[in-house]
């Protein structure tokens, strides 16, 4: 876990960042209070069709392949909005400063270094101390790792 040396943890305004995808300035770490009631509408759109087939107690199952890519683009459509409406609000509530870093560190290969895997041989990995350094500096927080 992050958790900064502020005595309340991590402000409300990072968390919120951070639940954004690394392309758009986030830590790719879901809300899930947030999130939960359109992932479970996703999820029944990507099963529906094998729900169907168990209420119809089906012997095989074929799905349509074609329904399923539509059901996988709906969802990823879904997903897609819902991180511009919250990077949006985040936009929107914050000052001037913060909007100005959000830009920053969400234009393109600023992130690259969160979803690229950590390979030794390449020199891709971070220690824990490295790691909370380039997270302090990409959210402008002071983190502790005194308890990690």
């Amino acid at each position: 876990a992050v958790v900064s040396t502020q005595s309340n943890g991590v402000p409300d305004h990072i968390r919120n960042i951070a639940s954004l995808p690394a392309r758009m300035g986030g830590l790719c770490i879901q809300n899930c209070t947030t999130t939960a009631g359109v992932e479970y509408s996703n999820s029944v759109e990507a099963t529906k069709q094998l729900t169907d087939a168990i209420f119809q107690q089906l012997t095989t199952f074929r799905p349509n392949e074609e329904k399923q890519l539509e059901a996988i683009n709906t969802v990823k459509d879904r997903k897609e909005e819902l991180f511009k409406l919250q990077r949006e609000a985040i936009v929107n509530g914050s000052p001037p400063t913060t909007k100005r870093q959000l830009e920053l560190i969400s234009e393109k290969g600023a992130s690259i270094w969160l979803t690229t895997l950590p390979l030794k041989a390449c020199g891709f990995v971070l220690n824990k101390q490295e790691f909370f350094d380039a997270i302090s500096l990409r959210y402008k927080i002071t983190l502790s790792t005194q308890n990690y």
